[in-house]
């Protein structure tokens, strides 16, 4: 079982005498509900023990968006992301939930623990590294337009069910959360994973969506972004074929590309990124901790 499986699991195991009839709770003391560890770079999907409409939660102080949970009527469920190279600062933070009476329910506390990602070297076409002067209004432009594709504008839609793969997944060849070398350059953390697919494979669709950008890249080639719900988009990067336009409403496993080798690329792949209302986390996890979610 995944560790978001053991939080759930945790809660929902809780007398319901926890959560009623009781003095309000100290949510800065050093016994909370329960302390859950997570890495950087995951999304957390916690079910709650109230309702959507009859509880205000915050994460870290600032609040935060409340679903109805797609099982339980009486629980609610809240979407958090850890970003990745998470700072001293902001390891340890509180999930704290507040009635209408103003009343507390338990805090739950999160603890970031930073993995040892590896470093992968790549050598690509140098412009793609180092980009000419003619190429840096463009690359700017598309950095803009990609950060207002992933902000999230109908975060209270539902997700239906658990995301299923873009491509059969037959290997990952470059995880999430490493740091590029690109020509013995760092450049940032891989904000997505690689799978492994022959040029002209088709894309599908995880989950019910709304196309946000479709367009080819500078880095990215052809690139999509959906919205789903739940403050949750996808990315597919290196496209040979987009079959899809902006403003699409898409369905689960519709087909919506056909991977490529396009942008800054060493060969055919699909690049496949999850972000929680603008944070990248891990697409695999999220996949498994959403199906988790739903199953019956």
């Amino acid at each position: 079982m995944t560790w978001t499986g053991r939080l759930l699991m945790t809660l929902l195991s809780l007398p319901t005498t926890c959560f009623s009839d009781r003095d309000p709770v100290d949510n800065h003391s050093s016994n909370p509900l329960t302390s859950q560890q997570l890495k950087s770079g995951e999304a957390l999907l916690l079910s709650l023990p109230c309702p959507s409409d009859k509880c205000t939660v915050a994460f870290d102080g600032n609040d935060i968006a409340v679903h109805p949970h797609p099982k339980n009527p009486g629980q609610s469920l809240v979407v958090i992301a850890t970003p990745l190279d998470t700072t001293v600062s902001a390891k340890r933070k509180l999930v704290t939930m507040t009635m209408p009476d103003g009343g507390n329910l338990p805090s739950i506390e999160l603890e970031t623990i930073e993995p040892d990602y590896p470093v992968e070297p790549l050598s690509v076409n140098p412009d793609l590294v180092t980009p000419p002067e003619h190429a840096l209004e463009r690359i700017n432009k598309e950095r803009t337009e990609i950060a207002n594709a992933l902000k999230a504008k109908n975060p209270h839609q539902p997700l239906t069910s658990g995301f299923i793969e873009p491509v059969p997944l037959r290997k990952v060849t470059s995880p999430f959360g490493i740091r590029r070398l690109y020509n013995e350059q760092l450049k940032g953390r891989h904000t997505g994973v690689d799978l492994r697919a022959a040029e002209g494979t088709p894309v599908q669709a995880p989950h019910d969506g709304k196309v946000k950008m479709a367009q080819s890249n500078w880095y990215t080639g052809g690139h999509i972004v959906l919205e789903h719900g739940w403050g949750v988009s996808s990315s597919y990067f290196h496209l040979s074929d987009i079959q899809v336009n902006v403003g699409d409403t898409v369905s689960q496993g519709q087909k919506i590309a056909l991977t490529g080798a396009s942008g800054r690329v060493t060969g055919p792949h699909l690049h496949w990124g999850i972000h929680v209302n603008g944070t990248p986390v891990n697409p695999l996890q999220f996949m498994a901790d959403s199906t988790l979610l739903f199953s019956p």
